[in-house]
């Protein structure tokens, strides 16, 4: 456990196939610095830290929630194309460095520390603060 109270795990006890393709499909450069799983009161989150500093959080259910790369670009393959390809489009300079969905839109965060938030077909809604 660690000091915050939640539970730490290895590689090796996450059992989650998904996690493990995820990891190995986008990722098999990097190693895996810890897991951490943190309990909610009515679900389980895990938290994933690689050595290169990405963070992956991940569901209960094994559903992407957010990837921050900090300075380095989130794998394309990870979003949907329509975002890369508008962020490409209007924006050719900067990097996608984190990517978040939630039931209501997703959100990507650019090298600049711009956040340009779509709706789940890929929209552009606008920029966040």
């Amino acid at each position: 456990e660690t000091l915050d109270g939640k539970k730490s795990f290895t590689i090796e006890t996450f059992q989650r196939a998904f996690f493990e393709n995820f990891i190995q499909k986008h990722y098999s450069t990097s190693d895996v610095s810890y897991i951490e799983k943190d309990r909610d009161v009515f679900t389980n989150e895990y938290k994933l830290y690689l050595k290169d500093r990405t963070e992956i959080e991940f569901d209960h259910q094994g559903n992407l929630q957010s990837i921050d790369c900090h300075q380095t670009a989130v794998p394309q393959d990870i979003m949907p194309s329509i975002i890369t390809d508008y962020v490409r489009l209007h924006r050719p300079d900067l990097l996608i460095v984190e990517y978040q969905v939630d039931m209501r839109h997703q959100k990507v965060g650019l090298s600049n520390d711009w956040d340009l938030v779509f709706d789940h077909n890929g929209n552009f809604l606008g920029m966040d603060d």
